[in-house]
C-alpha cells in the first residue's frame, strides 16, 4: 500500500477509536439525562440545537474545509483565516441572543429562547475551534486529534450530566458542545500552535473564501433536508413530540453521525487526490473507498435497527416508549447517510456544486412531502421514511454524476453495494432470529437449532472469508 494509503488507514483507525469512546460516552450520558429531564425540556433543547446548528453553519463559514482542501496555505493565509473566524464566531455569538426570543416564537416553544442565549458560547467558539481542527489535520495531526477529542469529549459529557443532576433542568445540555469547543481549542492550540496570530485580510484569501460560502450553501441545504422535519413537528404536535424525536435521534443517529464525521474528517484531506485527472485508477479505488464507507455503516445500522425495540425502553427508560418506531427507521437513515455524504464531499472538492446543490434540492422537496403525509395522516414516522426516500435519491443523483465525470467505477460500485445489502439482510435476519428465541421464551430445541444454524452459518462464512468483500478489499489495498 502507498504512503498516502498507509495514513490513510492510520488516521482512520485513530479517528474511529476516539469516536468509539466518544460513543460510549454519549451512550452513558444519554441514558442519564434522558431519566433526569422531561420530553418538553428535550424539545426545547432540541429547538436551541437546531437553531445553534443554523447560526453555526453560516459563521462557520467552511472555514476548515478550505484550510484542509488548499493545495498550500501560508503563514499570512492561516493569519487571515484566524481573523476571519474570530469575527464571525463573535457576530454568531451577538445574533444568536439578539434573536432569541424571535427564534422561539418562531418555533412555537418559548422556553427554548433561555438556552438559545445560553448557546451563545458554542458559537463564539465554533469556527475558530474548527479552523484549528482542520489546521491540524491538514498537518497529518490525527493522533493527537483523536486523543484530544476522546478526553475531551469525556470530560464534557461527566461535566454536563453531573449538572443534569443537580439543576434538572435542560441548560444543563448545552454545557457539554460549549466546554467541548473550549478545550479543543485551548489543548490543541497549546501542542501544535496551529493558529496564527490574527492578521488583516490577505489578498490570496479571497481565493480559499470563495470555496467556503458555496460550502456553506451546502451546509445549508443539507441542514433543511434535516431540520424541516422538526420544525413541522413542533409547529404542530408541540415541544414534547419533538422531545421524543430528539432521545431517538440521540440513541439512534447520533452515534452514526459520530462516525461519519470520523470517517469524513480522515477522508476529506485526501479527496482532492481522487478528482485530479493526472492519478490514473482513482475511479476503482474511490467505488472501493465508498465500498468500505457502506459495510463500516450499513451492517452496524441493521443491526441496530432489529435491537431497538428490545433495547431502547431498558436504555432511554420506559417513559420513551414512543421512541422505539422512530429510531428503527432512523438506523435505517443513519446507514444510508455517510456514504452519501462522502461521495457529496468529493463532489464538493471537485467544484462539482450544480450536482450537489441539484440533488440536495431533490432531497429537501422529498422530505417536504414527506412532512406534508405526516401533518395529514398524524403519523410522524412516515417524515422519516421520507427522509430515508430523498437520502437514497440525493445518492442515486450524485452517484449518476460522478460516475459520468470519472470520479466512480458504476460496475464496481454496483456488485460492491448489492454485497453490502445482502449482508445487512443477513446480519438483520440473524439477529432478529436470536431476538425472536429470546423475547418469545422459545423452547429449548428452538433455541438449540437456532445456535447451531448460526454456529454453520458463521463456519462457512470462515472458510470463505477471503472472499468476502471486507475482507477482500483489506487485502488488496494492505490493510490485514
Amino acid at each position: 500500500m502507498s504512503g498516502r494509503g498507509k495514513s490513510l488507514a492510520r488516521g482512520s483507525a485513530w479517528m474511529l477509536g476516539s469516536q468509539a469512546i466518544t460513543f460510549l460516552s454519549q451512550l452513558v450520558y444519554v441514558a442519564v439525562t434522558s431519566r433526569l429531564i422531561s420530553a418538553a425540556g428535550f424539545g426545547a433543547y432540541a429547538v436551541a440545537a437546531s437553531v445553534t446548528a443554523l447560526v453555526g453553519l453560516l459563521t462557520n463559514g467552511g472555514i476548515a474545509q478550505a484550510a484542509m482542501r488548499a493545495d498550500r496555505l501560508s503563514d499570512r493565509d492561516s493569519s487571515s483565516l484566524t481573523s476571519i473566524a474570530l469575527l464571525l464566531g463573535a457576530g454568531g455569538a451577538a445574533f444568536t441572543v439578539a434573536t432569541a426570543e424571535l427564534w422561539g416564537t418562531i418555533w412555537g416553544v418559548p422556553s427554548a429562547s433561555r438556552l438559545l442565549i445560553a448557546s451563545a458560547p458554542i458559537l463564539l467558539l465554533s469556527p475558530i475551534s474548527l479552523l484549528a481542527q482542520g489546521l491540524v489535520r491538514r498537518l497529518g495531526g490525527f493522533r493527537l486529534l483523536a486523543l484530544v477529542s476522546a478526553s475531551v469529549s469525556v470530560v464534557s459529557l461527566g461535566i454536563s450530566a453531573g449538572l443534569a443532576v443537580v439543576m434538572r433542568d435542560p441548560i444543563s445540555l448545552v454545557i457539554a458542545p460549549a466546554l467541548t469547543m473550549f478545550l479543543t481549542l485551548v489543548v490543541l492550540q497549546a501542542r501544535t500552535k496551529a493558529l496564527r496570530r490574527p492578521r488583516a485580510l490577505q489578498r490570496a484569501v479571497i481565493s480559499h473564501l470563495q470555496f467556503t460560502w458555496r460550502v456553506t450553501v451546502g451546509g445549508i441545504l443539507s441542514y433543511l433536508g434535516m431540520n424541516l422535519p422538526k420544525f413541522f413537528i413542533t409547529r404542530s404536535f408541540g415541544a414534547p413530540e419533538l422531545g421524543v424525536w430528539n432521545r431517538a435521534e440521540s440513541a439512534v443517529l447520533s452515534p452514526f453521525q459520530m462516525l461519519q464525521k470520523a470517517l469524513a474528517q480522515t477522508i476529506y484531506p485526501e479527496l482532492r487526490n481522487v478528482t485530479r485527472s493526472e492519478n490514473t485508477g482513482n475511479a476503482a479505488k474511490f467505488s472501493d473507498l465508498l465500498i468500505v464507507v457502506s459495510w463500516v455503516t450499513v451492517l452496524p445500522a441493521a443491526l441496530v435497527a432489529v435491537l431497538v425495540p428490545p433495547l431502547l425502553p431498558l436504555f432511554l427508560g420506559p417513559e420513551w416508549q414512543p421512541a422505539i418506531q422512530l429510531a428503527v427507521a432512523m438506523a435505517i437513515l443513519a446507514g444510508l447517510t455517510a456514504m452519501t455524504s462522502i461521495l457529496s464531499s468529493a463532489l464538493e472538492v471537485a467544484g462539482k456544486f450544480k450536482v450537489t446543490y441539484a440533488s440536495q434540492v431533490v432531497q429537501i422537496l422529498i422530505v417536504t412531502t414527506g412532512c406534508i403525509a405526516m401533518l395529514i395522516t398524524g403519523e410522524i414516522q412516515l417524515v422519516i421514511w421520507g427522509m430515508i426516500a430523498a437520502t437514497v435519491m440525493r445518492h442515486t443523483i450524485n452517484l449518476t454524476a460522478a460516475c459520468r465525470l470519472g470520479y466512480a467505477d458504476a460496475r464496481v460500485l454496483s456488485r460492491g453495494y448489492w454485497g453490502v445489502a445482502l449482508g445487512a439482510v443477513c446480519v438483520a435476519a440473524v439477529v432478529a432470529g436470536g431476538v425472536l428465541v429470546v423475547v418469545l421464551h422459545a423452547p429449548a430445541w428452538i433455541a438449540i437449532l437456532y445456535g447451531f444454524g448460526v454456529a454453520g452459518l458463521g463456519a462457512i462464512a470462515f472458510l470463505v472469508r477471503e472472499r468476502l468483500p471486507p475482507i477482500a478489499l483489506a487485502r488488496k489495498y494492505g490493510l490485514i
